[in-house]
């Protein structure tokens, strides 16, 4: 994996606007939100004006994994939008930075202005979170009718392990059942590896539904081989005969 970092290192130098290829699943405007990310900025300001050793800890930590956020440089799909949990404590915590510094110039003001300085910042965040917040999609619409169905008759058939061509399918699945399944892009996208899982697993089967990213699935042509053992609307179960 490291033979990677230097060519992607090269690359970016010579071409800087390949940052804004962000990784597969990272989106900062979902993950973090705007309000968050300047308060953060912000922070990031301030922090190293008054550099405590707190402030300065807090630094260090945000800067060092932002580039692990922005490319993946080791060519692990997962890493960069799972490293994002991590790099919101240091964000988020700059921003309650420049919070505190607010706090702190409105304890000079007459208490008069104050009440009206608070809401006027409140409404300002909600009027500027709203829109987005709006724009979300529901996460308790992720699962349907169809979904639910192929999980009972999974369950029923007493599968053993369900390889499956999403992570919703699988927590849903295993949250539904209790019952083992695994999320592994590389099994549909590598054969080597697909073949060693088939012979650990020869009675696994393998559950397509609407979530499956291409970005991450991008190869399932093996599974024409395969006989359908279940189909529930636009969920599919696969084992190979």
């Amino acid at each position: 994996m490291s033979s990677t970092v230097l060519p992607k290192l090269t690359a970016i130098v010579e071409q800087p606007s390949l940052l804004l290829n962000l990784p597969l699943y990272v989106n900062f405007e979902w993950m973090l939100t705007w309000p968050v990310m300047v308060l953060g900025g912000v922070g990031v300001l301030l922090a190293a004006l008054r550099h405590t050793r707190f402030n300065l800890l807090i630094l260090f930590w945000t800067l060092l994994l932002l580039p692990l956020v922005v490319v993946d440089w080791f060519d692990v799909w997962y890493l960069p939008h799972r490293t994002v949990v991590y790099l919101a404590f240091g964000v988020a915590i700059l921003g309650g930075v420049t919070m505190s510094e607010i706090a702190r110039a409105l304890e000079s003001t007459p208490a008069k202005t104050r009440v009206p300085v608070i809401v006027g910042a409140i409404s300002l965040i909600a009027i500027v979170m709203g829109p987005q917040a709006l724009a979300t999609e529901p996460w308790y619409r992720l699962y349907d009718a169809d979904d639910e169905q192929a999980w009972t008759a999974l369950d029923e058939r007493g599968t053993p392990l369900v390889m499956t061509g999403s992570w919703q399918a699988r927590a849903g699945y295993r949250g539904m059942t209790g019952r083992d399944a695994v999320y592994w892009p590389d099994f549909f996208n590598d054969e080597n590896v697909r073949n060693i899982e088939l012979r650990k697993h020869p009675d696994l089967v393998v559950l397509m539904d609407r979530h499956v990213d291409p970005k991450a699935v991008h190869d399932t042509s093996f599974l024409e081989g395969w006989n359908v053992i279940g189909q529930w609307g636009d969920v599919t179960a696969y084992q190979k005969g």
